[in-house]
């Protein structure tokens, strides 16, 4: 599913863009708006079902880190948490990830958090990566980049 999930979201984001730099296909447009909704719309009803079907277990393996991860962003371009998995009373599941704008590129970790009142977070350690987790997270930032710029640029043009 891997294989074929980011080279649609590539087309996903990068054909409003094409646009905007005066190639002005507005097929292409139309085709992204659809593909970003079937997207979304696979992420909602099947992904999100198998997401929530994962629980934390015993199994799981918690690696304990000395490191915290450095959660920091400089005009959008940084690292932050996305998402929130297997939740059981204050404890869940996050993921750290390089952004850029503020929008998620590449998965650098996966760790066991709670929040704290200042609105930090609490760290546990760190647990091995699950794929659908990932591709939770990039269907639904991606899906609803390129929805939002397909339309964007359709009605510009």
């Amino acid at each position: 599913m891997n294989k074929l999930l980011f080279p649609l979201l590539a087309v996903v984001t990068a054909v409003p863009i094409l646009w905007f730099f005066d190639i002005r296909i507005q097929a292409l447009l139309w085709l992204s708006l659809v593909i970003s909704i079937l997207l979304l719309a696979f992420r909602y009803l099947v992904l999100r079902k198998v997401v929530k079907s994962y629980e934390l277990s015993e199994d799981d393996e918690l690696f304990s880190s000395n490191l915290s991860p450095l959660l920091f962003t400089l005009n959008g371009i940084g690292t932050r948490f996305y998402g929130s998995f297997r939740q059981e009373k204050d404890l869940y599941v996050t993921y750290e990830f390089l952004c850029v704008l503020f929008i998620p590129v590449i998965p650098i970790g996966c760790y066991l958090v709670s929040d704290m009142e200042d609105g930090s977070y609490k760290i546990y350690g760190k647990l091995t990566r699950r794929r659908y987790e990932c591709t939770d997270i990039y269907l639904k930032w991606y899906g609803w980049l390129g929805c939002a710029l397909s339309v964007l640029f359709l009605v510009i043009g």
